[in-house]
């Protein structure tokens, strides 16, 4: 079973945590998402993760930031909504999206399930 974006086609508010300053707390936040495209997948996310990289990343200890920051990559969700050109996910579906998000599949590397050495990010 799939479904078409729909109310998601639209830009969409969500709830989510941010911090507004250097060093801030984090605090309910709203934002506004771009609508879904022919190749998205919508997840209602149920858990997200905060790691050390997003840490690093809100104290500016990698470079500077646009606040508020919305961190966390790491989710577990149920897909609501998907592009009419996505066939991996279907509506219902439970997924997961790690760190790791996007590779070629064809490098040496990918072939190896070593995504995190893509040729492209070297």
């Amino acid at each position: 079973m799939s479904a078409t974006p729909g109310a998601f086609a639209q830009p969409t508010k969500c709830k989510c945590y941010a911090t507004k300053s250097l060093n801030g707390a984090f605090e309910p936040h709203e934002i506004t998402r771009r609508g879904c495209t022919d190749n998205d997948v919508v997840i209602a996310v149920k858990y997200a993760g905060i790691c050390h990289s997003d840490i690093h990343t809100v104290k500016e200890e990698w470079g500077p930031v646009v606040f508020p920051i919305v961190p966390g990559h790491e989710i577990a969700g149920h897909v609501v909504a998907v592009g009419k050109n996505v066939n991996k996910f279907t509506v219902g579906q439970t997924v997961g999206v790690g760190c790791m998000v996007g590779s070629c599949s064809n490098c040496p590397s990918c072939l190896k399930g070593e995504e995190q050495w893509y040729d492209w990010y070297l």
